[in-house]
């Protein structure tokens, strides 16, 4: 922040203990259990941002994959690049290549360094920022109370534990909305400006954030009419004021992702192809499934209530407010997926709308009395309370030890080094370190020559980057002084191995006969329930095969499989299936094959 917004923020702590202490709830709630599964990396999205962050010590800024803007990775590459001065100046990096090592072998302080940064700093912040927003678009008390609610709302407490894109997004939204009912205050120029940035900046984060110039509009356009009330003149609609908001939002998005023009058929491919993955999860879904798991019920059904109140009030105010909720749900009826995080962006605005109504109903339109105050406070701590419980309890199970962690340890210590082990699936189970055979196998792979026709011209490229190489050469020099086994991945009939992921091979057909036949010696199962693609490999091993270990994340340790069929990328995110269990991972089978000989 610049000193100027420093020393206001500091004047609203001094002024306001109550929200002094509010941050402080934020801030502890999003970074106890921030650690989780740490240095096993098991949350599916956060490798695709810090591993682009770290291909950028390349010096190719280019980041290759444009599903997801590349900010976030940006800054990360920032942060690393300070934190390897940092540690140069103190001698923990001798080298660069010090610096990388440190990377591949243990990647706990890369990791926690973006979910603070990235996850729990931006999530606190945006409690401060909703009680701006609050307080400036309605009073002090909603901000408040709405800067409570967000502060332990579970969906946003747990997203904010992770890095990723959406916690940022939410923030920099929020911020786009305060300058927006700015301008409709002051009609200055540089509050458009400053709006048109913040939502630019929102789009860099991630693209859906596109859809706040409903609010951006509306805004407008209620502050021409403001004028033309006051005046009996005409009132341009398209002046200059819009444009250069519309236009710094254009040119914001564009300097923060410069390879959108400068790589732009590459973008715009990549940008289709993420679209194709959004399809319609109906008008019910994500307010049964997201709003009311990720809020609770009461909170979600105060949040809804508010939102239909406000078109009762029928304000100009409260019309800007409810734009973008409303423009970008029905979006998400239509063009989104399964998980939750899809409902963040409404979770700040559906709360200040659920903070309002309640002062609406209780003070009904006057001042707050003492008994008001009370009432006020007693209903916003019971609303609130499920989710922030929940929210508690959801912390509680990150600080435990992973599934994946303990089956890892307990294969390190009981399995000889080199044993060839098979594994269903290669992101829930643990991680393990390959074999030098097998690595040197990934170099030779990447390494070779492939023949691409571009342009109608034959040209000469390797397969994958200089970054996937390097990391190769590096976990080569790692493994040699690690526990290190021959592991093999399953791949689907009728699919060319080629396409699976660099880290999932070497791939082989997960049949018991074929496993025993090539020495395979134990079989780690962590995806019986979550995928029926190998069940009649899990069938062969009950009952040919011997459980000599198993793990699972459940307080009861019958318990066979999740009730959620949407992907985990961290933590549960039912209410049921979170309280069912006492730490995070997947329920862990080892077999041991009996041999053939």
């Amino acid at each position: 922040m610049k000193p100027c917004q420093t020393k206001i923020f500091l004047k609203h702590l001094k002024d306001n203990p109550v929200l002094y202490a509010i941050l402080v709830l934020a801030l502890g709630i999003r970074l106890y259990g921030i650690q989780f599964g740490l240095p096993g990396l098991y949350h599916a999205d956060e490798t695709i941002v810090v591993n682009h962050a770290i291909a950028y010590s390349t010096w190719d800024l280019n980041p290759h994959y444009f599903q997801v803007p590349p900010l976030v990775s940006y800054f990360l590459f920032f942060e690393y690049g300070v934190f390897y001065l940092i540690g140069r100046v103190f001698g923990f990096f001798g080298s660069i290549v010090d610096f990388q090592t440190l990377f591949f072998e243990d990647p706990t302080s890369f990791y926690l360094i973006g979910r603070i940064t990235v996850g729990a700093i931006t999530g606190t912040a945006s409690v401060f920022f909703v009680y701006i927003l609050g307080k400036n678009v309605f009073s002090k008390t909603v901000g408040i109370i709405s800067a409570l609610f967000l502060s332990l709302a579970f969906l946003h407490v747990r997203n904010s534990h992770y890095i990723y894109f959406d916690i940022t997004m939410v923030l920099f939204l929020i911020l786009t909305y305060i300058y927006i009912y700015k301008f409709l205050e002051t009609g200055l120029r540089k509050d458009y400006i400053l709006a048109g940035c913040f939502a630019g900046i929102a789009v860099a984060v991630k693209y859906n954030a596109a859809l706040v110039l409903a609010s951006l509009m509306t805004g407008h356009l209620v502050y021409c009419l403001k004028l033309k009330n006051k005046s009996s003149g005409k009132i341009k609609v398209v002046n200059s004021k819009i444009v250069l908001s519309l236009v710094f939002m254009v040119l914001t998005f564009i300097v923060l992702n410069p390879f959108c023009i400068i790589d732009i058929k590459f973008f715009l491919n990549s940008f289709l192809s993420q679209a194709h993955s959004q399809t319609p999860q109906g008008f019910l879904y994500h307010l049964r499934h997201s709003l009311f798991q990720g809020l609770g019920v009461p909170l979600s059904v105060l949040c809804l209530i508010g939102f239909f109140y406000s078109f009762y009030k029928n304000s100009r105010k409260l019309i800007v407010f409810v734009s973008f909720p409303l423009v970008y749900f029905l979006s998400i009826v239509i063009f989104s997926q399964q998980h939750a995080r899809y409902v963040l962006p409404l979770v700040p605005f559906m709360l200040v709308l659920a903070a309002w109504f309640l002062e609406s109903i209780i003070s009904r339109g006057g001042v707050l009395n003492t008994k008001a105050k009370i009432l006020i406070t007693a209903v916003s701590i019971m609303v609130i309370l499920p989710s922030g419980f929940k929210s508690v309890y959801s912390d509680y199970v990150f600080s435990k030890k992973d599934t994946r962690i303990l089956a890892k340890e307990w294969i390190e210590d009981k399995i000889p080094y080199g044993t060839k082990i098979a594994i269903d699936h290669p992101f829930h189970a643990p991680k393990l370190y390959q074999s030098k055979e097998q690595l040197e196998d990934k170099l030779n792979y990447v390494s070779k020559i492939k023949i691409v026709n571009i342009f109608g011209k034959q040209i000469l490229e390797k397969r994958l980057s200089p970054a996937q190489e390097k990391g190769i050469r590096l976990l080569l020099n790692i493994v040699e002084r690690k526990p290190n086994y021959n592991l093999y991945f399953p791949t689907k009939e009728g699919t060319d191995p080629s396409s699976e992921f660099l880290f999932a091979r070497p791939v082989i057909p997960f049949e018991y006969d074929y496993l025993q036949d090539n020495g395979i010696e134990y079989v780690i199962v962590t995806n019986e329930g979550i995928s029926r693609n190998n069940e009649k490999l899990f069938l062969d091993l009950k009952k040919n095969g011997k459980v000599v270990a198993m793990f699972t994340p459940y307080k009861d340790k019958e318990r066979k499989f999740s009730v959620s069929n949407v992907t985990k990328t961290g933590g549960p995110l039912k209410s049921e299936e979170l309280y069912a269990r006492e730490r995070n991972g997947e329920i862990i089978y080892i077999y041991k094959l009996n041999s053939r000989n």
